[in-house]
């Protein structure tokens, strides 16, 4: 199972923003999702704060067809039904505890979703730059950060 892991590459916990990378590591090598500045203590923070939602809350709308959990909110958006509260008050909740970019204020990172993906957990991102998604080992990434 691909293993996801946060560096620090410049700064220290001490500073305002440090440059960090996210990476997925496969079996066939290490591939950068994000590289960029970043408060690293508050997108802990937010991982720490959110980790029960991020292992167990469902994307509240149909899952049925294929996808990663990025496309589907992009195609959510893509076609949202105003008329629908519920719907969209519940979407935004589930983008709150599964988007960085909800943890990152103030930074320039997409929108990468983690969370669960069926039977599995996966990390994805689909956008006007670009579509990926990895199915990762959620527990060893939470194990990660508190060590």
């Amino acid at each position: 199972m691909n293993k996801l892991r946060i560096k620090l590459i410049e700064g220290s916990l001490l500073d305002e923003f440090q440059v960090i990378d996210i990476s997925v590591i496969s079996y066939t090598g290490v591939i950068s999702i994000f590289h960029g500045k970043i408060n690293l203590s508050e997108l802990l923070d937010w991982f720490k704060e959110n980790e029960h939602e991020i292992k167990s809350s469902d994307l509240p709308i149909d899952r049925r067809h294929g996808g990663s959990l990025a496309r589907k909110i992009r195609d959510f958006y893509e076609n949202i039904d105003t008329e629908n509260d519920e719907v969209v008050d519940s979407m935004f909740d589930y983008r709150s505890h599964h988007c960085l970019r909800f943890a990152a204020r103030g930074s320039l990172i997409p929108e990468i979703y983690i969370g669960k993906s069926e039977h599995n957990y996966e990390i994805s991102m689909s956008g006007n730059d670009g579509e990926w998604g990895y199915f990762i080992d959620i527990e060893d990434f939470f194990n990660q950060l508190k060590n």
